[in-house]
């Protein structure tokens, strides 16, 4: 008796020894790739400098202003540049910003961007986590889910997209990191902690990106059919005390509600915009669902995570993956002035590179003998050598601002 107990404890602590070694390969090949990108040069973008700017304002105890004006919509032509900027941005990634930015003017230190790469490295993880989670929900044996985890976790670290956004000062880490948070807490069991989690992750997820609005009455939702309506009411209760305590605060509903206006966003960047969304809906979010679906398909994103991901919808277990990915896709894809693929997809392609990694390695481990290994090899070397190629190819290039 003594013995069995004794035998259990030690595989126990092996379990345990091994999910930390495989959590930190999966954070040391998430981070060295970007460091000397990431610290190479600022990368100037739009975004990032406005990111920045917001930043600087926060920090200085100006508040959520910008002082400069790159949207006209409704705007007096004689009104001063300066301006509050509650109505055009997410506030969460400025706020984190502000706390480690420098609040002198000019080109900033790149290591900021290292906050990008840090953010990137917790999604990887957090995936890492989801993919054991489910694997254990799929009933694959330990050696299967140990690798399904892992891959899953590499799929999201070098996620081209992600690797783009995660070495600029750009709010899509920061954003992915919140939803599978979320989600880690959805599936995790039912306790206070499970409930707080669920709060502060969905009531700060679209406050980092706005498209993740869709994120609470999702996950909600399930929660209440899965589990009761009694096990969402906590969580939801936390997510309306902080949605009412950051509009109390920043006085604004939701960022960025004159896409909605325009047929095009370059509209609103003009002097002079009016609204002009009559005839351009249709075609807007025609142009975005077929972007989109042409980017899940691009052979550098691991075209077939898509597939995979379908075809793990016909197993046992959550799919809560597949309905938060699936929401947060239709919820880009309804803003039919704006068309951006390249950063629209990053959370839908993450999210669904879970349960197709799982189903990837399930497909090869259902074979026997020489034909297991040479499935697992070959589908590894080909899905991971893809998304690794792209990805640095993403860090390349030149990205030093101008003069």
């Amino acid at each position: 008796m003594a013995s069995g107990c004794g035998e259990a404890s030690g595989r126990s602590r092996a379990s345990v020894a091994a999910g930390w070694a495989l959590g930190a390969l999966v954070v040391l090949l998430a981070v060295l790739p970007r460091l000397e990108p990431a610290l190479r040069s600022f990368r100037s973008s739009p975004d990032a400098a406005e990111y920045l700017l917001l930043a600087r304002s926060l920090r200085r105890g100006e508040g959520f202003r910008l002082p400069i004006r790159v949207r006209y919509l409704g705007v007096d032509p004689q009104a001063p540049a300066e301006h509050r900027a509650t109505g055009e941005r997410a506030p969460l990634y400025p706020w984190l910003l502000s706390w480690i930015v420098s609040p002198e003017p000019g080109w900033p230190n790149p290591a900021l961007q290292l906050s990008g790469v840090a953010l990137a490295a917790l999604a990887a993880l957090l995936s890492l986590g989801l993919g054991w989670r489910l694997s254990v929900l799929w009933g694959l044996p330990p050696p299967a889910g140990a690798l399904a985890a892992l891959v899953a976790g590499l799929s999201v670290a070098w996620q081209p997209f992600l690797v783009r956004a995660s070495v600029h000062l750009w709010a899509e880490p920061l954003g992915l990191c919140l939803v599978l948070g979320a989600l880690s807490c959805a599936l995790a069991r039912p306790s206070w902690g499970r409930a707080l989690g669920l709060a502060l992750c969905l009531g700060l997820a679209r406050h980092a990106r706005p498209e993740a609005w869709v994120l609470a009455p999702l996950v909600l939702g399930w929660l209440a059919r899965r589990e009761g309506l009694r096990a969402a009411l906590a969580p939801a209760a936390g997510v309306a005390l902080i949605e009412g305590l950051l509009f109390t605060a920043t006085g604004s509903l939701a960022p960025q509600l004159d896409l909605l206006r325009v047929d095009g966003y370059a509209s609103l960047m003009t002097p002079g915009a009016t609204p002009s969304a009559e005839r351009g809906i249709a075609a807007g979010i025609l142009r975005n669902a077929l972007s989109q679906l042409e980017a899940a398909l691009l052979p550098k994103n691991a075209a077939a995570i898509l597939p995979l991901a379908l075809l793990s919808l016909r197993r046992e277990g959550p799919r809560l993956l597949h309905l938060v990915g699936g929401g947060l896709a239709v919820a880009t894809i309804a803003v039919w002035s704006t068309n951006d693929p390249s950063r629209f997809t990053i959370a839908p392609i993450c999210l669904l590179a879970v349960p197709a990694s799982l189903e990837g390695v399930a497909l090869a481990w259902s074979l026997r003998g020489p034909r297991r290994r040479w499935a697992l090899a070959l589908g590894l070397a080909l899905w991971l050598g893809l998304l690794g190629h792209a990805a640095g190819r993403s860090m390349r290039g030149r990205s030093a601002p101008p003069p």
